[in-house]
């Protein structure tokens, strides 16, 4: 036979449990919602940004902006097959890969 304290301390614990379930959407929800806003803003801020550059600072921020066209800054060179930079070489790399 239970208590009425342990009926209650029960009843208590089913209800937060049912309230947490209720809650997991409303929370994916919400994180869903501020998401968006961030990448909203995001997007204006940058369509602004791209609007007050020249038309070559556009296209080097293009060129710079595509998938995998920084990849090559990440790579170690291989000495052996004659992809090493040198000190002066890595600037004239960068000069004629962006402008």
């Amino acid at each position: 036979m239970t208590t009425p304290k342990q009926s209650l301390n029960r009843s208590s614990s089913e209800l937060s449990n049912s309230n947490h379930t209720w809650e997991m959407p409303l929370t994916n929800k919400l994180k869903k919602t501020v998401k968006t806003n961030k990448q909203q803003k995001f997007k204006s801020q940058a369509e602004a940004l791209e609007k007050s550059l020249s038309p070559q600072q556009q296209r080097t921020a293009k060129l710079a902006a595509g998938k995998g066209d920084s990849s090559w800054l990440n790579v170690l060179p291989i000495e052996r097959h004659g992809f090493s930079l040198h000190k002066s070489a890595f600037p004239e790399a960068l000069c004629l890969r962006y402008g």
